[in-house]
């Protein structure tokens, strides 16, 4: 479809979701039996985005006042504006940004108010944000590898975990308000490491640690 605008967007689809631009001053809400692609969402509110397929917005996904929301149920792929990678450029939320899928994550420029959440309902096969990544607190779970630029909580943790046999982390500096937590199997590579008020663990089972500076 074309661009759609109203107080609020609410899409159900027994097949795929195909849209231009939305924008709401309340809240959107699509939910597809199979995948959704979309350019640009703005909302209010909340931004919803739930499907059996994969996900994949080519455009900045705004949720001015409220939260990002965005599952694969099946696990499909989310891709999610790879190509932007400003500081916020591809997902802005209010409070909270949270992803899962059991597939691949690949996002853009990622800045929440609360907490980013990456995996918390199961581990995602792998996570990956071309742009730098801000947010109240960031927790990550990945089987496979987790890649990023700069990583920042902004008043509590850091916590990636990548556990697969291919699990590696590797990000710019990584500062939170208070701890650092980075396990994986392989590699873990950072250009630095900052716990303002809390600890630093870094732990590799398998691989090589490069903290940086």
């Amino acid at each position: 479809t074309g661009a759609s605008a109203g107080s609020s967007i609410d899409i159900d689809a027994g097949n795929d979701v195909n849209a231009g631009p939305l924008t709401a001053g309340s809240y959107v809400d699509v939910d597809a039996a199979g995948a959704i692609a979309a350019s640009a969402i703005t909302a209010g509110t909340d931004v919803l985005l739930t499907a059996a397929g994969s996900i994949t917005t080519t455009g900045k996904v705004t949720a001015t006042g409220g939260l990002i929301d965005i599952d694969s149920t099946n696990g499909g792929a989310l891709t999610l504006g790879q190509a932007l990678t400003g500081d916020g450029a591809a997902l802005a939320a209010g409070t909270t940004i949270a992803l899962d899928t059991t597939g691949a994550v690949t996002a853009g420029g990622t800045t929440a108010g609360g907490a980013l959440t990456v995996g918390a309902l199961a581990p995602v096969a792998s996570a990956t944000f071309t742009g730098d990544v801000g947010a109240a607190s960031v927790d990550i779970d990945a089987v496979g590898a987790v890649g990023a630029q700069d990583i920042t909580a902004t008043s509590s943790y850091v916590d990636i975990d990548s556990t697969g046999a291919a699990g590696s982390i590797a990000a710019g500096a990584v500062s939170a308000q208070s701890d650092v937590l980075l396990t994986a199997v392989g590699g873990v590579t950072t250009a630095s490491i900052t716990a303002t008020t809390g600890l630093v663990d870094v732990d590799s089972t398998g691989g090589t640690i490069s903290a940086g500076a």
